[in-house]
């Protein structure tokens, strides 16, 4: 597994992380320094335009005569999508010089605009999850490069190898969903991040042009999406009763919302919402109920009884392989507003997903049922471990007791684990460096892997915003941990020879070995 800084996590043409292996570099990645910026062979694809892709876009622009200076393209699996781009660029006054062609290969669409912009587009680019993939970028530039050779028959057995592995997934969510779910219920998109903006979308034509709620700290790009669509987004980031009891008074005094956004339970901080209570007010106040339950996952949590949407990134553990993206949502046939919803999914829906991604997630997801529980169970063995060091403070996850467990507990399967993802923070905020340069682990973005990947998560995902995340628990120092499927004695060996490495002053060590001859290791 790469180790080296920039390299593909895992060694893959379409790997989903990279390798930002120690405190400095990622540091360094934060500021966006060329010297680390520079040698990132590959990126998150949100969070960067892959390099294939920026090579094709390089091309087309040279090809149509534009300005590489002046000009640039961003490549999308649509038209409609590339015009969403242009109506985006508009609403903040970039209205000369953009213009959307068709690149007559794989359905792909550039959008050419102004250079300057890049920053913005990019915002699109990263928050909507709506831009093309690897694999269809090289399946198009191949067909462009050969567009002035005779016509060759197309290959029958793709699209159908892409529509039947579409239809298997939508198959086995259905089957994991439960709750009287059909293959129907459920729509595949080309990303988490675009399940998400579509079904954004999707509430706001059926149920009109209202502000959201966006519970509890969020996944960074669900609150931009919320914040910068639409009307816009209230926002209750500690997720807690308090923060129930002001929605509830709004309510009450006549304010009318949306819907509720939340996440079962909460990257980073594992946090669950009181959903039972949520679903209350919900039905009283007339608001739809969205949850993302990546993190908890079909296998450990049910929760879409109580909802009326659940959306999941099946790049992480429902792929597990960090090799593909996609993304997931699904309507829950008895919630209020499933009819409307239905009828307006049937209306909108377009399906961009790429066929041959759609193949490779298939293949990565017949072992989810299997992996969740070890990757689970490790994750609990960690946190066990993690919680009873005495130069940790706290530790995330939700086995441990905490102000929210009880919520997690109420939508844990019988038969379900508390998920794979944890956090934490040293007393000595210090030792996160050297503890992070210890680690014998990949570490880099994304989650949800079968195999551990480690990243201080704040300085991948806020950067830009520390003293706003700050004040919702999210602070520079997190620790955040993927938890895979390794051998567990060995994972947790690696982690304890991470812990002993970092240096201490002389009272530290006397209170580190006395607690080590506590715990008997």
């Amino acid at each position: 597994m790469a180790t080296e800084l920039g390299h593909p996590i895992p060694k893959h043409p379409y790997a989903v992380s990279v390798s930002i292996p120690t405190w400095k570099t990622n540091m360094a990645y934060g500021r966006k320094e060329a010297w680390v910026m520079d040698s990132l062979q590959t990126g998150y694809p949100r969070f960067c335009i892959p390099r294939n892709i920026e090579s094709f876009a390089s091309v087309l622009l040279a090809s149509w005569n534009e300005d590489p200076s002046t000009r640039a393209a961003m490549l999308f699996p649509s038209s409609a999508i590339a015009h969403e781009l242009v109506d985006f660029l508009e609403l903040r006054d970039v209205v000369n010089n953009v213009r959307v062609v068709d690149v007559g290969a794989e359905d792909v669409h550039a959008v050419v605009y102004p250079k300057e912009h890049f920053p913005l587009a990019k915002s699109f680019w990263q928050h909507t999850g709506e831009g093309i993939s690897g694999r269809r970028c090289d399946a198009a530039r191949k067909q462009w490069e050969l567009r002035h050779e005779p016509p060759t028959p197309p290959a029958e057995d793709a699209g159908v190898e892409g529509d039947w592995a579409k239809d298997t997934i939508r198959a086995r969510i259905s089957e994991l969903a439960g709750a009287g779910t059909t293959e129907e219920d459920v729509w595949l998109f080309p990303s988490g991040m675009s399940a998400m903006f579509n079904t954004h979308k999707m509430l706001r034509k059926a149920l009109g042009e209202r502000k959201a709620v966006s519970f509890g700290f969020p996944y960074v790009d669900t609150l931009k999406i919320l914040a910068k669509w639409g009307p816009g987004a209230v926002f209750y980031g500690h997720g807690s009763s308090g923060d129930l009891d002001t929605l509830e008074a709004r309510l009450v005094a006549g304010e009318r919302f949306l819907a509720l956004f939340c996440e079962t339970p909460s990257n980073p901080l594992l946090r669950s919402p009181d959903l039972l209570r949520i679903c209350r007010l919900a039905k009283t106040y007339d608001f739809a109920v969205v949850v993302d339950e990546t993190i908890g996952n079909f296998v450990n949590v049910d929760v879409l009884p109580h909802v009326d949407v659940i959306v999941t990134s099946l790049t992480k553990a429902f792929s597990g392989a960090c090799n593909v993206m996609g993304g997931s949502m699904v309507l829950n046939p008895k919630g209020r507003y499933y009819t409307r919803f239905t009828a307006t999914m049937t209306a909108q829906y377009a399906d961009t997903w790429y066929p041959l991604d759609a193949v490779i997630l298939e293949l990565n997801s017949r072992t989810f049922s299997s992996r969740v529980p070890v990757m689970s169970s490790n994750a609990t063995a960690l946190a066990a471990l993690l919680s009873s060091h005495p130069l940790i403070r706290i530790v995330h996850h939700p086995s441990l007791p905490s102000p929210s467990q009880h919520h997690y507990q109420s939508f844990r399967r019988p038969s379900g684990g508390y998920g794979f993802l944890l956090s934490f923070y040293f007393h000595d905020e210090e030792h996160v460096q050297p503890f992070l340069d210890a680690i014998d682990t990949p570490k880099g973005p994304s989650l949800g892997t079968n195999f551990t990947l480690v990243s201080p998560y704040t300085i991948l995902s806020h950067f830009g915003e520390l003293e706003w995340a700050e004040e919702f628990g999210v602070k520079l120092r997190l620790v955040r941990v993927s938890v895979g499927l390794e051998e567990r004695g060995e994972l947790l060996e690696k982690f304890r020879k991470a812990l002993e490495a970092i240096p201490l002053a002389e009272e530290e060590e006397i209170e580190r070995g006395r607690t080590l001859k506590r715990f008997g290791e």
